[in-house]
């Protein structure tokens, strides 16, 4: 999708979840770690469960038919413990200065 529209990157849950803040009138941030970048291919797993989740006999079904797909996963993993770090950093960060700016004598109780 990306490619197609050239685009760095797309979100596609993040408006639904703050167009449902905005309607109910709360306060709203977003923040998203990207895992897959264009070059990133993610293996699609065959699903028959009615929650559209892969299930762990799609997994073995999937290692079965694509043997050489599964030497991909280490690095899966390794990007999403990059992405986990980064998103951690950034909420730690976050939170930390959002909590002095809260405290601040310039803005008692936000």
């Amino acid at each position: 999708m990306g490619s197609e529209h050239h685009c760095l990157a797309v979100d596609m849950e993040s408006a639904a979840v703050a167009a449902f803040c905005k309607e109910r009138g709360l306060k709203c941030c977003i923040a998203r770690s990207i895992l897959d970048g264009l070059q990133v291919e993610i293996p699609e797993f065959e699903t028959q469960a009615a929650s559209g989740e892969p299930g762990v006999t799609d997994v073995l079904r999937w290692m079965i038919r694509h043997p050489r797909e599964m030497l991909e996963i280490p690095r899966l993993q390794y990007l999403a413990s990059q992405a986990r770090n980064r998103l951690t950093q950034f909420v730690t960060e976050f939170l930390r200065n959002e909590s002095t700016i809260v405290s601040s004598p310039d803005r008692p109780n936000v």
